[in-house]
């Protein structure tokens, strides 16, 4: 078939590891998180804007990464204790940092008041333009009370996004509720 890529071996990379996608990027978490990126997503990477890298990276400011996702243009890592940390393009608020400047330094998520950093977080996940955190109970585990907070927008042009301003903090979701699940 014509057209059809041919997978290679991801230099850098020797070891089994946890992978996020976004679109002209790619993040693997092993003890450090390693990126890499096409020029059009510079920021994912400490890679200058003029150089697209297929050669993983070391994301530099992250330790104790246990999992990575990605977005379009900007990845989060969750750090053991619970905290999430993102960098890349920040147009809409994916960052979660309060601003909408874009960094390739990864800056710790901030709490929904903007004073503080969100904690007890237990899972992320980001997609398009906007990243959410399944935050743990009070008694330590997501079931039963666990909260869903999210941050940033819906894709631009978008129905959305014109009645849904940008989130530049956590914000609780109402919509999603985590419950424990009946297995009988």
């Amino acid at each position: 078939m014509s057209g059809e890529a041919t997978p290679v071996a991801v230099g850098g990379i020797s070891t089994g590891a946890a992978l996020a996608v976004g679109d002209k990027h790619a993040c693997a978490c092993l003890p450090t998180i390693r990126s890499s990126a096409g020029a059009a997503t510079s920021a994912i990477s400490s890679v200058a804007a003029s150089e697209a890298t297929a050669v993983p990276v070391a994301v530099s400011g992250i330790s104790g990464a246990t999992s990575v996702s990605a977005g379009s243009d900007h990845a989060c890592a969750l750090v053991s204790g619970g905290a999430v940390w993102c960098w890349g393009q920040n147009e809409f608020g994916g960052l979660g940092n309060g601003s909408l400047t874009d960094s390739s330094i990864p800056g710790q998520v901030k709490s929904t008041s903007g004073t503080g950093f969100l904690s007890g977080v237990f899972q992320v996940s980001s997609g398009g333009m906007h990243s959410c955190a399944l935050v743990l109970n009070d008694a330590g585990h997501p079931a039963g009370g666990g909260k869903v907070y999210c941050w940033a927008t819906t894709t631009p042009g978008s129905s959305e996004t014109a009645t849904r301003p940008t989130a530049r903090f956590p914000r609780r979701s109402r919509e999603l509720a985590v419950r424990e699940r009946s297995t009988t």
